[in-house]
């Protein structure tokens, strides 16, 4: 056993041998070449390197053309835009003198914008009854002497949130009584002996 353990491992070192031989083999040869031809080798970079210098001049310079040409017509339509505004300036002239007067545009615009603050009044002041409403069924459910018990973790704790809670409770809390049974309050109102 031990004799083919030796045989497969001399023939395994042989390979390497042969393997590495031929790996220098291709260095040395590669280097010989370059060498013999260093010269030319130096010469294709430079000519290749100034190549690309000049592909990339070209095309930068097909660029900046490409650029000038936009230019050129943004500039015509600016001037385009600016020969309509004079024309629209005089055209404005003439309808100055048919009716659009600047006591015309207050008459038209002057109900449109007070109008428009009206209905923002109107929303601004149904908003805060709606929240005054709602804070003195707060304060009459607070007052009716009920306890109310939150646990909430400080680190979750928001004052906001718990005024919100405290609201939905006190709202659900007056629901329940006001949906109980006729018959029923009126127990509740009956003196007990």
């Amino acid at each position: 056993m031990a004799q083919v353990g030796e045989k497969v491992g001399e023939k395994l070192l042989a390979r390497w041998r042969v393997v590495y031989n031929e790996s220098r083999e291709f260095v040395r040869t590669s280097t010989d070449v370059i060498e013999e031809h260093k010269t030319l080798l130096w010469m294709l970079g430079t000519v290749s390197s100034a190549l690309a210098g000049w592909a990339v001049y070209t095309a930068r310079r097909l660029h900046y053309e490409k650029i000038e040409g936009h230019m050129t017509k943004i500039h015509e339509k600016i001037s385009g835009i600016e020969k309509a505004e004079r024309e629209q300036e005089q055209f404005l002239g003439r309808q100055a003198t048919l009716g659009l007067t600047p006591l015309n545009m207050v008459l038209v615009l002057g109900p449109a914008v007070l109008s428009s603050f009206m209905v923002g009044y109107l929303a601004g002041r149904t908003q805060g009854s709606y929240k005054h409403h709602r804070q003195l069924e707060v304060i009459a459910g607070l007052s009716k002497n009920r306890v109310y018990i939150a646990a909430i973790p400080e680190r979750m704790f928001e004052s906001g949130t718990a005024a919100r809670e405290l609201e939905k409770a006190v709202v659900e809390a007056n629901a329940s009584r006001a949906n109980d049974v006729w018959w029923l309050k009126r127990l509740r109102r009956r003196p007990q002996p």
